[in-house]
């Protein structure tokens, strides 16, 4: 599980650097949006879901460890 859950939160956080760090830096650099109305409305949607699947799967990846280290905790007793 652990596994997946990190495969989930490395794919999030490449599409959130592929997508939106760059007209973020532009938009910075020149004070103008160049990539349209859609672009524009779908970015702020896109980003909450990669930063909630990041979020999600870093807690997972957390749990899973977490349960691990109490199982060999609990096998040394």
């Amino acid at each position: 599980m652990s596994r997946r859950t990190e495969e989930i939160r490395m794919k999030a956080d490449f599409v959130a650097t592929i997508f939106f760090i760059p007209p973020q830096l532009y938009v910075n650099l020149s004070d103008q949006w160049l990539l349209g109305g859609f672009y524009c409305k779908s970015i702020h949607y896109l980003g909450s879901i990669c930063d909630t699947y990041s979020v999600y799967a870093t807690l997972l990846l957390g749990t899973a460890f977490d349960n691990n280290i109490i199982k060999l905790y609990l096998k040394k007793i």
